[in-house]
C-alpha cells in the first residue's frame, strides 16, 4: 500500500486525480485543499508520497514542500504553468501540467516512492 497525499485546490482535478491514482494501485489517504489542511497532514500523516499543486488560491505550496522534503517524503509537483513558474530550489522535482498524463504520473510516483506492482 502506497499512502499518497494529494494538494489540489481543484475538488473536480482532485477527484479525478484521486480515481485515477486508485486505479493504478495507490492509496489515497487524504486530499488537501489549503495550504493550512496540507501543512498539517504532512507533518502529521505517515506518507509515502505526495503530489502538490503549486497554487492554492492565492498561497503557493512550497512550505508543504519544505516539510515533505524534511520529513523524506517523495513528492512531485502538479501546475497549469509548468516548470516554469518553479523557484530555482525546486526545479529538480518532477512536474506535471495539466492535463496529466496519467500513465507517466503514476510511473513517476512508482519510481519516486519505490512502490512495485
Amino acid at each position: 500500500m502506497t499512502r499518497i497525499l494529494i494538494v489540489e485546490d481543484e475538488p473536480v482535478i482532485a477527484m479525478l486525480l484521486e480515481e485515477m491514482l486508485t486505479d493504478h494501485g495507490f492509496t489515497i489517504v487524504a486530499i488537501a485543499s489549503t495550504l493550512e489542511q496540507a501543512r498539517a497532514l504532512a507533518e502529521s500523516m505517515n506518507l509515502q508520497g505526495a503530489l502538490l499543486d503549486v497554487n492554492l488560491g492565492e498561497d503557493e505550496v512550497f512550505p508543504v514542500a519544505r516539510l515533505l522534503e524534511e520529513r523524506g517524503v517523495p513528492f512531485a509537483f502538479t501546475t497549469g504553468y509548468g516548470s516554469i513558474g518553479l523557484p530555482p530550489d525546486w526545479e529538480d522535482r518532477p512536474v506535471f501540467c495539466k492535463p496529466y498524463d496519467i500513465q507517466l504520473l503514476a510511473e513517476t510516483l512508482s519510481q519516486l516512492t519505490g512502490k512495485v506492482d
